[in-house]
């Protein structure tokens, strides 16, 4: 199957509820007036919802990654925004600078705000803690030049708003799992006895999916984007 855009996805909830105007329309009259902003996002809920669990089941093998430029003598500084309000599960710092080999990163232990008194103020960082309130890193020691840092961390859910935005985060044959799932949510809003048809349908691809994700990792990845590799960094 192809991957469905949200303009698809629109009209096919649409469909699964039997609207009149079953295309992707700005706007509606009939049936709760499910509007197109309205219909966006329940589908955004739904993806959210689906990716809490699958991204669960095989954390460490869906990081992605980002870097940053820990300041010098700095008792922390703030995430990029790609790591922001994320999940960061491993920290790496370059040990030679300029370098781009993996061979040249060292894994920073994680520790609790309150274990980053267990080492030197300053020297080669060795620990590292975020600290939610700021949602900013904290090393120790505190490098004494600028230090490139490697963060791994779990993506979120990517929420779709143009038209031609698809969910590249979920398999290409499970996109209409969004579909069923949103008309469902709609249906029991609307207390219409229909909401269990399609939430049987999406609850039944839904495990699908989960033993799926199961059986594929972690030889193979299904995401269109390709891993980097961490493994020689390891």
């Amino acid at each position: 199957m192809a991957a469905l855009t949200l303009t698809q996805l629109r009209a096919r909830v649409r469909q699964h509820l039997r609207l009149e105007n079953q295309t992707d329309v700005s706007d509606s009259s009939d049936y709760g007036s499910l509007s197109q902003d309205a219909n966006t996002d329940l589908i955004n809920e739904i993806g959210k919802r689906v990716w809490s669990e699958v991204a669960t089941l095989a954390p460490e093998q869906m990081l992605e990654q980002t870097t940053m430029t820990y300041t010098a003598n700095t008792e922390e500084v703030a995430l990029p925004s790609a790591a922001n309000n994320r999940i960061i599960r491993h920290v790496y710092a370059v040990r030679v600078s300029g370098s781009t080999n993996p061979s040249d990163r060292e894994r920073l232990t994680p520790v609790d705000r309150d274990g980053l008194a267990d080492f030197e103020d300053s020297g080669d960082p060795l620990a590292w803690t975020v600290l939610m309130s700021s949602r900013k890193i904290a090393l120790r020691p505190m490098p004494t030049s600028s230090t490139v840092l490697y963060l791994l961390y779990n993506p979120i859910w990517t929420v779709m708003s143009s038209s031609g935005s698809t969910p590249d985060q979920l398999p290409e044959d499970y996109h209409d799992l969004l579909a069923w799932g949103a008309a469902a949510e709609f249906l029991a809003q609307q207390r219409d006895p229909q909401a269990e048809y399609w939430r049987e349908k999406f609850d039944a691809r839904l495990e699908v999916l989960k033993a799926y994700i199961m059986q594929t990792y972690p030889t193979t990845r299904y995401r269109r984007r390709r891993k980097p590799d961490y493994s020689r960094s390891m």
